[in-house]
């Protein structure tokens, strides 16, 4: 009788394993940031990454050249749950501003969550929960900032093109290359 040699199953190496629940993991939020309505193609991958990463995006712009002008790339970052009211008295201000400008009630609550450039908000004391939300944001910026350093850890990218993240007025963060979203076009071309 002839011995047969003995029949091992071949293992995956872990690596693998944990590869390829990685690539489960990002299939599965792409397909969950190709359902966001609007979103320009470009910004797609970073937002997957950040989103994996347990970092909430609320709006983006993969940059545009428009009259002269470059709006650069930028991601903007937010913790969860941004209170939709900032201001106490804030409905009776809106009402005001709306009036004054001539636009919507609506108009002026999506200014009031990103910059409101109205002299009337200004003093105005926020409410405690966007004060604790503000809070919160500034932890997610710092974690953020920490995963680009670890990013750029051994890198020869140059300074003047790293993402960097600048806080905005109303408290939300931004990520982009340069600390300012718009340069001229003449700036670029010196």
């Amino acid at each position: 009788m002839v011995e047969s040699e003995p029949h091992f199953e071949k293992e995956t190496p872990v690596e693998s394993q944990e590869k390829s629940e990685k690539e489960i993991a990002w299939k599965k939020q792409m397909e969950e940031v190709e359902k966001i309505p609007n979103l320009e193609n470009s910004v797609k991958k970073i937002i997957t990454a950040l989103n994996i990463s347990g970092i909430l995006t609320s709006q983006s712009c993969e940059g545009h050249l428009e009259e002269g002008k470059i709006t650069l790339p930028f991601v903007e970052i937010s913790a969860p749950n941004q209170p939709e009211e900032r201001f106490i008295g804030q409905e009776k201000i809106i009402s005001k501003v709306a009036k004054k400008y001539g636009v919507t009630a609506k108009d002026v609550k999506t200014m009031l969550l990103h910059s409101a450039p109205w002299e009337e908000f200004e003093g105005v004391e926020e409410i405690n929960d966007y004060k604790k939300w503000r809070e919160e944001n500034k932890k997610t910026a710092e974690n953020t900032g920490t995963l680009l350093k670890d990013f750029y850890k051994d890198s020869v990218t140059s300074e003047d093109v790293r993402l960097t993240i600048n806080e905005l007025n109303a408290g939300q963060f931004e990520m982009t290359n340069s600390e300012g979203n718009e340069i001229s076009q003449t700036e670029t071309e010196q």
